[in-house]
């Protein structure tokens, strides 16, 4: 992968710890948080491309993790990924309405993992073309 993103990981400890291992050894930057309260303060802080987030989270539950993480000035652009216990009854349109764009079934398998980088790696520079391409439209009109 090229351009590595900055991953926010927001998960129980060992889970976290896993992710983390793999997407950094694909050449992305990483931090992790183990309560809810804490992914808040690093999300607004450090301004992550991408947040892994399991739903189970101390403090704050992942659902009101995303909710306030929409909230934030200058987090517009993060993509927000569930991290689901396999068989948790969560709809999908919860999980939309949230703000998450993808979800990832736990225990995560590393392919799965990947794929949801690559797939969030590739909406973030998409979004990025249409904004340059806007801007340069914009300045040909003046």
């Amino acid at each position: 992968m090229s351009a590595g993103l900055n991953i926010l990981i927001a998960d129980e400890p060992a889970s976290a710890q896993q992710a983390a291992s793999l997407t950094e050894l694909w050449g992305h930057r990483v931090k992790q948080a183990h309560d809810g309260l804490v992914a808040v303060e690093e999300a607004r802080t450090w301004k992550p491309n991408l947040v892994l987030l399991g739903l189970s989270l101390p403090e704050l539950n992942g659902l009101g993790v995303a909710r306030r993480l929409q909230k934030l000035p200058g987090l517009d652009h993060v993509r927000l990924t569930a991290l689901v216990q396999e068989g948790a009854a969560i709809p999908s349109r919860e999980l939309k309405r949230a703000g998450f764009t993808d979800m990832l079934l736990k225990p995560i398998a590393p392919l799965e993992l990947l794929m949801a980088v690559v797939r969030a790696r590739d909406a973030i520079h998409r979004a990025q073309q249409l904004t340059r391409s806007a801007r340069e439209i914009v300045a040909r009109g003046k």
